[in-house]
C-alpha cells in the first residue's frame, strides 16, 4: 500500500543519512578515539527502547567487569542502537506472541563479544541472514540497517557471524578487539 511504501522512503531516508555521517566519519582513524563500556552502552540502550517497544521483553546479561572497545562514543553509541533496533523489528516480525530479545554480553580472550538471541527456534531466522546477504532481502528496512551495522562493526574492527544452538535458537554474535587496560 502506499503508506507501506512512505515508511519504507522514510525509514530508507534516515538510514541513507546515518550511512552518510558513518562515510564522513570512516575517514577519521581510531586516533583520538575512546574507551566505551559496552555493559553500560547496551543497558542505557536497552533503557530508551523499553519505553518505544513495550511489548518486548528485553533480557540482558552483562558481564561482571568492565567490556571496554576502543571507539568514537557518539559511534558506539549508534551502532548499540541500530543493533537493537534491528533486532526489535526482527523480533516484532517473528510471528511470536510475547517476542523477546536476549543480550549476552561477555569477553573472549581479547575479544569483546556482543550475541543478541531470537525469541525462539527459527523465528527471526530471515531477519538475521539480512547480515550475510543484504542484497538477498525483500525486507528493505532491515537490509539497510543490517548493512549500516555491518559497516560500522567492521570500522570498530569487529567480526559479524550467525551461530546456530543445540536447542534450535539462531545468535547473531558481534566481537571487537577488547580495550587494553
Amino acid at each position: 500500500s502506499r503508506a507501506e511504501w512512505a515508511n519504507i522512503r522514510h525509514e530508507a531516508k534516515k538510514l541513507a543519512s546515518l550511512f552518510q555521517q558513518w562515510q564522513r566519519q570512516r575517514k577519521q582513524s581510531l586516533e583520538g578515539s575512546t574507551r566505551i563500556d559496552v555493559n553500560q552502552l547496551i543497558r542505557e540502550t536497552v533503557e530508551d527502547l523499553r519505553s518505544e517497544s513495550p511489548a518486548i521483553e528485553f533480557v540482558v546479561q552483562t558481564a561482571g567487569e568492565p567490556l571496554l572497545i576502543m571507539g568514537f562514543a557518539a559511534e558506539v553509541q549508534r551502532l548499540g542502537t541500530l543493533l537493537l533496533r534491528y533486532a526489535v523489528a526482527a523480533a516484532q516480525g517473528g510471528g511470536v506472541d510475547n517476542p523477546m530479545i536476549e543480550i549476552q554480553l561477555g569477553k573472549n580472550e581479547d575479544r569483546i563479544v556482543v550475541r543478541l538471541l531470537e525469541a525462539g527456534p527459527a523465528t527471526a531466522r530471515l531477519q538475521w541472514t539480512d547480515f550475510n546477504d543484504v542484497a538477498s532481502s525483500d525486507r528493505i528496512t532491515l537490509s539497510l540497517t543490517a548493512l549500516a551495522c555491518k559497516s560500522l562493526v567492521e570500522r570498530l574492527q569487529g567480526n559479524v557471524r550467525l551461530e546456530s544452538h543445540s536447542n534450535g535458537r539462531v545468535s547473531l554474535a558481534i566481537d571487537f578487539p577488547a580495550a587494553g587496560s
